[in-house]
């Protein structure tokens, strides 16, 4: 996203961004298809139309400056906070993360360390946790790209660097998936706790730049 921003401005950036997410995402599930948990994806995304319905009446009215403040504080605190000796399961609670995650994604384009949190709480297995972080996320984009395509954005002059993008995202997929089997489960684990924490210091100071001092 912070690279991508050089070159296009919000409203063609989040869009593009969310295109090839998909294309990434949906590459990932076809290659970890039977490592998905259902039940988290198809609530996530299930929310993730409401999330698309609302957000698209006010997508162009929401500060985005705080969002990025408000979701690198939550996810830092969600992926250190301590576990606590029972886990506490809310119910709905991925229907309501993947509303929530969407709209900020019509606003702020990737929001997959916020999500990431979430599954990394939940103790996954790290073939489903990856599996299924990628259907979770494919929903997002789908929904945000139709908001987007409704709200009037054209796809045709940015083919050639999607389809680019695309392609090497597919390599990326499948030389990454077969190297994860090779990591044991708990350094990949605490790996992904880091690599969200940096994602997430990184939107801080995004949200903090955005701030006229």
């Amino acid at each position: 996203m912070s690279y991508m921003a050089v070159f296009f401005p919000p409203a063609i950036l989040i869009p593009l961004h969310g295109i090839v997410q998909l294309s990434s995402n949906l590459s990932r599930v076809a290659l970890s298809f039977k490592n998905i948990v259902r039940d988290i994806a198809l609530a996530s995304f299930a929310g993730g139309i409401v999330g698309g319905l609302l957000g698209s009446q006010v997508v162009i009215n929401l500060p985005e400056r705080e969002f990025k403040i408000l979701i690198a504080v939550v996810t830092i605190v969600l992926t250190w906070l301590p576990k606590l000796k029972s886990n506490i399961k809310i119910p709905g609670q991925f229907f309501f993360l993947g509303g929530i995650i969407t709209f900020l994604s019509l606003f702020i384009g990737a929001v997959g360390p916020l999500l990431a949190a979430f599954l990394v709480r939940n103790d996954l297995k790290r073939e489903n946790l990856v599996a299924t972080q990628a259907a979770c996320q494919a929903g997002t984009h789908f929904v945000k790209i139709l908001v987007f395509f409704s709200l009037g954005f054209v796809i045709g002059p940015y083919l050639p660097i999607m389809i680019g993008m695309i392609a090497f995202g597919f390599l990326g997929n499948w030389v990454g998936k077969k190297l994860l089997n090779r990591i044991p489960t708990q350094k990949f684990t605490i790996a992904v706790k880091i690599v969200i924490s940096l994602l997430a210091i990184k939107l801080f100071f995004d949200g903090l730049k955005l701030f006229e001092f």
